[in-house]
C-alpha cells in the first residue's frame, strides 16, 4: 500500500450517493430553459381515454375510432388469417380420439341397444303372460264352442 506524503496528491469524491458518473446534477438556478423542457409529463385529460399502447389488440368501440383505416384493415386481415390457420391445422393434425373415449362411446351405443332389446323382451313377456292368462283361455274355449 502506498503512503500519501503530500495532501495535494489525495483523490476525493464529493458527489451524491447514487449519482451516475459523468452526469451533472441539475438545479433550477443554473439549468437552461431548453434543458428544463426536454421532458413534458403526460397530463391526463378526463374527457379522453389514453392512447392505446403499441401492440394492443383491444378493439373496443372507443379504441376502434382512434385507429386508422389501414391499421384496422391490417388487424382484420391478421385475425382472418389466424382463424384460417387454426381451421387448417386442426383439420390435419387433430388427434385421434383416445381409447377411453372410443370405449365409452361404444359402451353408450351398446347400452342403447340393450335398452331397446330389453323393451322388446318386456313387451314379449307381457304378451306371453297375457296369452297364458285365464281370460284368454276362457275366450279360446268360447270360440271353440261357437265353432261346434
Amino acid at each position: 500500500m502506498a503512503r500519501v506524503t503530500n495532501p495535494n496528491d489525495f483523490l476525493a469524491h464529493y458527489g451524491v450517493p447514487g449519482m451516475k458518473w459523468g452526469r451533472r446534477k441539475g438545479s433550477a438556478n443554473n439549468a437552461s430553459p431548453s434543458a428544463m423542457q426536454t421532458h413534458t409529463p403526460f397530463v391526463k385529460d378526463p374527457n379522453k381515454s389514453p392512447p392505446p399502447a403499441k401492440g394492443v389488440t383491444d378493439l373496443s368501440p372507443k379504441h376502434i375510432k382512434r385507429i386508422s383505416d389501414a391499421e384496422l384493415r391490417n388487424r382484420i386481415n391478421r385475425m382472418q388469417m389466424e382463424m384460417q390457420y387454426k381451421q387448417l391445422t386442426e383439420g390435419k393434425s387433430a388427434p385421434d380420439k383416445s381409447k377411453a373415449k372410443v370405449a365409452y362411446e361404444n359402451f353408450e351405443k351398446g347400452h342403447t341397444v340393450v335398452k331397446q332389446v330389453m323393451a322388446v323382451a318386456k313387451t314379449a313377456q307381457a304378451i306371453h303372460k297375457f296369452a297364458n292368462s285365464d281370460f284368454v283361455k276362457e275366450i279360446a274355449d268360447l270360440i271353440k264352442e261357437t265353432k261346434k
